[in-house]
């Protein structure tokens, strides 16, 4: 018999993942940073500038201080160092996301890039 997995969706700033009768969820912060890690190392490894400008997006979308942002970020280097299918792990999670949810990760990664 073969389990079905249902779409992802938010509840909160948690992502719920469902695979036949197992939940789990993901932080969604953990989730961008790891979109805009994913982003930025694209072109080979993390440039300080890059860095830097992760952590002013992160900080000022968040809120939080820098030491908080880069352990998150330090996170999620890992995360990516871990998992070999991250490509089809964030693409897995776009599914979940809403039409606002969607322009405002693609505008965060825009702003990284500028």
């Amino acid at each position: 018999m073969q389990e079905s997995q249902s779409s992802p969706q938010f509840e909160g700033a948690e992502l719920i993942v469902q695979s036949g009768s197992e939940q789990s969820s993901v932080d969604a912060r953990s989730l961008i940073s790891t979109l805009l890690v994913y982003v930025a190392k694209s072109y080979g490894h993390l440039s300080s500038l890059e860095t830097d400008r992760m952590i002013a997006i992160l900080s000022s979308k968040y809120g939080d201080h820098s030491a908080g942002i880069m352990e998150q970020l330090s996170a999620s280097v890992m995360a990516l160092a871990d998992d070999r299918d991250i490509a089809k792990t964030l693409h897995d999670v776009a599914k979940g996301l809403n039409e606002d949810e969607k322009r405002e990760i693609f505008s965060l990664v825009l702003d990284l890039a500028m």
